[in-house]
């Protein structure tokens, strides 16, 4: 491969059991994160990258697929999330 290494523009996520507890490791370690955001009963996720650039995250499904709320808004509808 030549020219120019570019870091991947789409962004991975992994689900973990405690996602403020993966944040407050991550700020532990002082690995730029953001802050925890939420979709209320659905998820929450902090999103950093790595030393190239690639976009990552981590999150945590706060209720079993099986027992999510209805669905309904958009997950581009802003006003649906908190930010801790």
């Amino acid at each position: 491969m030549t020219g120019e290494v570019r870091p991947l523009l789409n962004r991975i996520r992994f689900s973990v059991r405690d996602v403020r507890a993966a944040h407050a490791s991550l700020v532990e370690n002082d690995v730029e994160v953001t802050s925890v955001t939420s979709l209320p009963g659905v998820v929450a996720f902090v999103d950093l990258a790595d030393p190239w650039g690639n976009q990552l995250g981590y999150y945590e499904d706060l209720a079993p697929s099986s027992e999510q709320p209805i669905a309904g808004g958009s997950v581009h509808d802003e006003s649906l999330f908190v930010t801790d």
